[in-house]
């Protein structure tokens, strides 16, 4: 990812930043990841890019939590 301090102020940042952070988690093989919000609304997961990332990281033995209200 890009500088750690980058304060991110609109969705279309929100959304660069979670398509970096995953395609890092798969890049380095995290073997676990946490998604929290209330829906996922703003969420691109429905994304081929994302969905891409999320196949790569999930290839071995890892686990995903999603944390939501609704």
């Amino acid at each position: 990812m890009s500088d750690d301090n980058t304060l991110i102020t609109t969705r279309a940042e929100f959304q660069t930043a979670l398509r970096q952070a995953l395609a890092e988690a798969a890049a380095a093989g995290s073997r676990e990841l946490w998604l929290c919000d209330t829906d996922f609304a703003e969420w691109p997961l429905g994304e081929r890019e994302v969905v891409e990332h999320l196949s790569q990281w999930a290839a071995s033995s890892r686990r995903l939590t999603l944390v939501a209200a609704t």
